[in-house]
């Protein structure tokens, strides 16, 4: 979670300084007992809230997050419809010009927010994407594609990765390298409208695309050395199902 921060240049521990979770009981520090462990990665020191304006002593709610820390980067897992209202969109903006609101809880129903509020309340300002399918959304005389930031577009292809590499194990780096092709693969022309998810359409492209991107990376560090560089298309090819779907006939 913290790759993308530690790719532009911060050290490791400088990039979990910068990522803050929250569960049910607000912001999580690491001197609450009963924190999950896969929480403690990320849990802060209580001294961090040092200063910080809150309610309930002890207790900082999402709210009162944005109030004391810039935060530019809202990542909805939560679940809870209404979650992102609009105090917390407008607060997002207050903090930086165009604020990245995923809401990305599924079904529809658990949506965080819906990408259409988003719009309006930032002005068309903020970056959305969503876990579930959304329509397209028109606002001030602008269409916007709403991309699905969907498990989809990684898992075939680090599937297909793993069975043309003959990889035991799915390693941490497989992942961030998938993230990072599915990133490129967007075009400037998307990016420039506000999407950052190809279309669901694209989806064998883009497992194909991930699954050269890992093997490129495999080769290269070694992990796989029954294959050449000159190689990976045809193998994929050969991996890759295709699908037949034949007519139906009465009988």
């Amino acid at each position: 979670i913290h790759a993308g921060l530690v790719s532009r240049g911060l050290e490791p521990q400088e990039a979990f300084d910068r990522i803050f979770i929250l569960d049910s009981k607000g912001v999580v520090f690491d001197d609450v007992e009963t924190v999950e462990e896969y929480k403690r990665a990320f849990a802060k020191k209580r001294q961090v809230a040092e200063g910080w304006r809150s309610v309930v002593p002890g207790h900082v709610s999402l709210s009162e997050l944005l109030e004391n820390e810039k935060i530019s980067v809202l990542i909805g897992t939560s679940g809870q419809a209404g979650a992102f209202n609009e105090a917390i969109v407008r607060e997002m903006c207050e903090n930086t010009e165009h604020p990245i609101i995923f809401p990305l809880s599924n079904p529809t129903s658990k949506c965080e927010t819906s990408p259409a509020e988003v719009y309006r309340i930032s002005k068309g300002k903020a970056v959305v994407a969503t876990g579930s399918p959304f329509d397209d959304v028109q606002y001030d005389g602008k269409t916007y594609r709403i991309g699905q930031g969907n498990n989809a577009f990684i898992f075939p292809g680090v599937g297909l990765a793993a069975i043309v590499g003959k990889v035991s194990m799915l390693s941490n780096e497989m992942f961030t390298r998938a993230a990072y092709a599915l990133a490129d693969f967007v075009s400037e022309e998307e990016l420039q409208r506000g999407t950052v998810y190809p279309r669901i359409d694209q989806l064998r492209e883009v497992s194909i695309v991930i699954a050269k991107a890992i093997l490129n990376d495999f080769i290269e560090n070694g992990t796989v050395t029954h294959l050449k560089k000159e190689d990976i298309s045809s193998e994929i090819e050969k991996a890759v199902w295709n699908p037949k779907y034949l007519p139906y006939r009465r009988v």
